[in-house]
């Protein structure tokens, strides 16, 4: 749980951080942005997928 939390506040960093570069300060008016536990959740899983299948692969390529 706690590394999904820092994982998704990285990602809020980062939103927040591109916002702010691409509008000009008159705009800096702040999106709300917000994603639901499902969302987070499946969002964590996927990545975890993914990085479990690239180690595999990388790992089947160093055997071979």
């Amino acid at each position: 749980m706690e590394v999904k939390s820092i994982y998704v506040a990285n990602i809020m960093k980062t939103y927040e951080k591109l916002t702010a570069q691409i509008k000009s300060p008159k705009e800096q008016i702040a999106d709300k942005l917000s994603i639901s536990p499902q969302a987070s959740k499946r969002l964590f899983d996927e990545v975890m997928a993914n990085t479990i299948k690239k180690s595999l692969t990388d790992e089947e390529i160093n055997e071979g």
